[in-house]
């Protein structure tokens, strides 16, 4: 999720609980429409319109312990609604989409009640289904990160995955149980792990093929067939699969095709730096560290005293501290690994920790110095020896003039070092940064403005350590070297984290079908900063394993000129890595060579002040033409100055039409932010996109106008407000009724479009809402789209404010949107295309499963499917296999407090808190503290007395947690506790009788943390 909100408190009924009795849902025999329906993409027969439509009565797909019923069922809770016309009614039961469950708790062979997830790592915008589902098909689904496929067969089991059961092989190539592909379906002669058939077998992160239907791609490595060396970390690796009678799912591996380590600055692409050396603007280099640019030389000893980020060596693995301290008084220390370093492995000793980094004592520099120069003819020192430089330093809040008064600490070869200033940090504490600039023996520019100022008492010290993008200039003829970060190749997954960018659509890979385009997005920088103020969520260097958000390497391969494009978000600089004498991806029989192909104003210069905006990378997905790849952004290196840039960059990685402009050029960071997106041929499409506002736009009435999707055109200048577009808006007339001015306009019938007010919950704040980013969210996808950028974006719309039942239109719910034709940003929007929803998705929005929590989704290729990811409002039963009784003696988790409402409760599980409400005793709800994943979700709590409603807010002290968190204070509950829930004012453990220390309140008693599973779904959208 990019956008994190408190709970909002709404007034809404329990939905799906025993006090609701909605529209109810009919099931029945798998019937699926035929071909001919009309229905198909790019235009569907869903319902449209915009009212605010609760789920009803769920409908039944389990059948016991959490297995299926193979069950079809239609969500009939759109009937009756009116459509976007705002007068006429969706009557039409034709038109409702079947609905399936997809997998349950059996259904990977030798796993015992997993969670199934759609999407990968929480994105929709993966192509994880073959090329077409009609007929039958493949499908990835997620089991804890392991990728694993199935045949949906949609012809012989309408919305289903065919069972092992009902495959025709014979002999050692039959499925286990089931429905996915086994490790004994392997076809041994092409290298993969020839398994059994209990062994379900992981195929990784992949992407299908956009021109086989019977083809993927793994990225990187898996469980069984690709475990070690680069290729498990930086590989792509075909796979094809059968469907020849009697070897149905018989899959092949081929061999590695891409290895994204030729085109990362580590091993031989960053060669040891040399003495009398001529380099370039852009080269990399390496440089291991010397015993005196180490903590006690690198070696380990008793009672040393420690700070954050010292080094030490154990064999050839490089150590840095995370917490200091003073090392263990005797013996010989922690077990520290000496080979297969590893990043992950954290070490206490004594009161200090220590953790991996993947690599030796080395690290890759940047030349960032113009032009061509020659360096020193002797070694210097790179990291300067850990020294204070002066007791009496001044620094004012906000600013980066670091001065004394008297002395002459500073030196201009200190630029680019480490530094830290005593008191000059958040709260008193200390600032980290390096010395940017030179400018006197008595003052020096720092990377960090000064939180708190501090005047004649700082302690400045060079830390020597070598910090990520600190620099060294003592090399000759001004070459100025920044650090990027450690010097390893990966040589398992493990040692690196990367985004899957996808492939191209083409068949031009030479000597074979592959594609021509590849792409990821990736982070070696397993060492990283002292600095707080460069990391999101976390400080320091125990921020930096080489994960998520730590990265700055945007690649694609070009197999056809066999070039490795990257560019470096640290430098924004961009280097082509070629190959000479040799051939093929890995440059056989040759030797690789880097040329630097310049540098990009959107990183170096984008504000124009002559401020760089370094920044770390959160995900990265290439176009389907191969021509353009698309950044996200996690955090800025200098968030103080560079905050205001939006969080998205569009990169042209086309060599021949290299330009350094930040508006017109080969790096452009987009007119305005886009939430959550996916990028299709030359379109890019965002949800919820930032660049509409509507009318005057005075406070508090300024609002994105109700525009669902933003559309790029990649071709043009995405900096640019002109080549920015709207693909479906709600925000000008509803049978023609005109959007209204403001909140405390009464609503009116047909529908018209309110403006609320951000943190409005009075009865003013109607539906639909207008302002969209308030409330609506949605993982989209493209993948339906063939090419022609054409199609809808497709995906779950949840409102991240509450993730539970709707409170809003198109919240909760399976859903598409147009995309074109669009209309200039410049127009009056008005409505434009559909916004088609299929079902609810029967999500609880409490899973401590980000997937299932957040309802990800996958798009078929063939734009006749959406699966998602849900908890079916607690049916999908419990990881245990046990459905809970109710407690009579012992401990009060996992076992209820009194007998459940809805009866026959399969799992600990609940909806989540709601204001204003009149439970029953023995309902259950699993409230949350906020949106931001498993962190925020509590425990589930009973219902065991009811006197009243719930109060108008979640009960507790203060914000932003509440009497039902577990984990953050003020006050945090565990199994047992009780909690009264009144509108007069809540309270913890009530002493009974409740009628008295609960007046009219709710008592509310804590049963223990959820286990309730989560499952893969399935809606037909085309009715074919």
């Amino acid at each position: 999720m990019n956008k994190l909100l408190a709970v909002l408190v709404l007034c809404l009924p329990v939905f799906g609980q025993a006090k609701y009795s909605g529209s109810d849902l009919r099931s029945g025999a798998g019937v699926f429409f035929g071909s001919g329906s009309g229905c198909a993409a790019p235009t569907f027969c869903a319902y449209t319109g915009v009212d605010v439509i609760p789920w009803g009565t769920v409908p039944n797909l389990s059948a016991t312990n959490g297995v299926q019923n193979n069950a079809t069922v239609y969500d009939t809770s759109f009937l009756g609604h009116l459509n976007i016309d705002g007068i006429t009614t969706f009557s039409n039961s034709a038109y409702l989409s079947p609905v399936t469950r997809v997998t349950d708790a059996v259904s990977a062979a030798g796993s015992t009640r997993p969670n199934f997830t759609a999407g990968i790592g929480g994105s929709a915008a993966f192509v994880l289904t073959g090329l077409s589902l009609t007929g039958g098909g493949w499908v990835r689904i997620d089991k804890s990160t392991a990728g694993m496929v199935c045949l949906f067969n949609a012809t012989a089991y309408p919305g289903h995955c065919q069972p092992a059961s009902a495959y025709s092989n014979t002999g050692s190539n039959n499925p286990g149980s089931g429905i996915f592909l086994t490790t004994n379906m392997c076809n041994a002669a092409s290298g993969c792990f020839s398994g059994t058939s209990g062994q379900v077998q992981d195929f990784g992160q992949l992407t299908f093929s956009l021109t086989d239907a019977n083809t993927f791609y793994t990225f990187g490595g898996n469980l069984y067939d690709i475990t070690a060396s680069t290729i498990a970390a930086t590989g792509v690796t075909p796979y094809t699969l059968s469907r020849t009678a009697g070897s149905v799912g018989v899959y092949s591996m081929h061999p590695t095709i891409v290895d994204f380590q030729y085109g990362i600055p580590a091993g031989n692409n960053a060669p040891e730096w040399a003495t009398s050396t001529s380099y370039a603007y852009g080269a990399y280099v390496s440089h291991t560290l010397t015993s005196a640019e180490m903590l006690n030389g690198g070696i380990w000893a008793q009672s040393l005293a420690v700070v954050p980020g010292d080094i030490i060596r154990a064999g050839v693995c490089m150590y840095r501290a995370i917490v200091g301290g003073t090392t263990l008084g005797s013996g010989t220390g922690p077990a520290f690994l000496a080979s297969a370093c590893k990043a992950q492995n954290s070490y206490t000793d004594g009161t200090v920790s220590w953790r991996g980094t993947n690599s030796d004592v080395s690290f890759i520099y940047q030349n960032v110095t113009s032009g061509t120069h020659t360096s020193k003819g002797s070694t210097f020192q790179w990291i300067a020896t850990p020294a204070t430089l002066t007791t009496i330093g001044s620094i004012a809040s906000g600013s980066a003039t670091l001065t004394v008064a008297s002395g002459t600490p500073f030196a201009a070869t200190q630029v680019g070092q480490a530094t830290s200033v005593s008191g000059a940090g958040p709260s008193g504490g200390t600032l980290y940064a390096t010395i940017l600039a030179y400018n006197s023996a008595t003052s020096v520019t720092l990377s960090f403005n000064a939180l708190t100022t501090v005047s004649a008492s700082a302690t400045v010290a060079l830390t020597g350590h070598p910090d990520f993008l600190s620099s060294t200039v003592g090399d000759s003829n001004g070459l100025a070297w920044v650090n990027v970060g450690p010097n390893y190749v990966p040589q398992n997954g493990a040692q690196m984290w990367s985004a899957v960018g996808g492939t191209s659509r083409d068949t031009l890979y030479p000597g074979a079908s592959w594609p021509r385009y590849y792409s990821i997005g990736a982070s070696t920088n397993s060492y990283g900063t002292a600095s707080a103020t460069t990391s999101s969520g976390s400080t320091g260097y125990n921020k930096y394993t080489a994960d998520q958000g730590s990265g700055v390497w945007a690649i694609e391969y070009d197999a056809v000129s066999n070039i490795y494009h990257l560019l470096n978000t640290a430098t924004g600089i961009w280097s082509d890595w070629s190959c000479s004498g040799g051939t093929g991806y890995n440059c056989s029989g040759g030797t690789w060579g880097a040329t630097t192909i310049g540098s990009l104003v959107a990183i170096t210069n984008p504000l124009g002040t002559g401020q760089p905006c370094p920044y770390y990378i959160h995900n990265a997905k290439m176009a389907k033409n191969g021509l353009s790849m698309v950044i996200t952004m996690q955090s800025q290196y200098y968030p103080t100055a560079c905050n205001s840039l939006q969080n998205f960059y569009l990169w042209k990685p086309v060599t021949a039409n290299y330009s350094a402009s930040a508006t017109t050029g080969s790096l452009q960071i987009t007119y305005a932010g886009m939430n959550h997106w996916d990028i299709g041929t030359n379109k890019l499409v965002a949800f919820n996109g930032s660049g509409f506002t509507l009318g005057s736009c005075v406070s508090p009435n300024c609002y994105t106008g109700g525009v669902f999707n933003s559309v790029y055109d990649l071709t043009g200048n995405v900096s640019a407000s002109t080549d920015l577009t709207f693909g479906m808006s709600l925000n000008s007339y509803f049978g023609g009724t005109q959007r209204l001015a403001n909140t405390g306009t009464a609503q009116s019938t047909p529908n018209g479009c309110y403006v609320t007010n951000g943190s409005d919950t009075s009865a003013n704040q109607q539906n639909p809402d207008c302002n969209l980013s308030e409330v609506l969210d949605s993982h989209l996808s493209l993948a339906g789209d063939p090419g022609t950028d054409t199609y809808p974006a497709c995906g779950t719309t949840y409102n991240y404010a509450t993730l539970g039942p709707a409170t809003n239109a198109f919240q909760n719910m399976e859903t598409c949107y147009s995309t074109y034709p669009s209309d200039p940003a410049s127009s009056l929007p008005e409505t434009k295309g559909n916004a088609w929803q299929f079902t609810h998705t029967f999500a609880t929005g409490t899973s401590k499963t980000f997937s299932t929590q957040f309802q990800i989704s996958e798009y078929s290729q063939d734009a006749n499917w959406l699966f998602w990811s849900s908890d079916w409002n607690c049916q999908t039963g419990s990881t245990t296999g046990i459905a809970p009784a109710v407690w009579t003696s012992g401990t009060y988790v996992g076992m209820l407090a009194v007998t459940a409402v809805p009866a026959n409760a399969s799992s600990i599980c609940g909806l989540p808190w709601a204001a204003n409400t009149t439970y029953v005793v023995g309902n259950m709800i699993d409230p949350i503290e906020g949106t931001g994943g498993a962190g925020a979700v509590d425990d589930v709590f009973q219902a065991i007395y009811v006197g009243g409603p719930t109060g108008a807010t979640q009960p507790g002290p203060a914000t932003p947690n509440s009497y039902f968190s577990t984990s953050v204070g003020p006050t945090t509950t565990a199994p047992g506790n009780t909690i009264c829930d009144n509108a007069s004012g809540a309270s913890m453990n009530p002493v009974p009788p409740y009628s008295t220390s609960c007046t009219a309140g709710t008592v509310w008693q804590d049963i223990g943390p959820q286990n309730q599973r989560g499952d893969v779904f399935a809606v037909n959208l085309g009715l074919n």
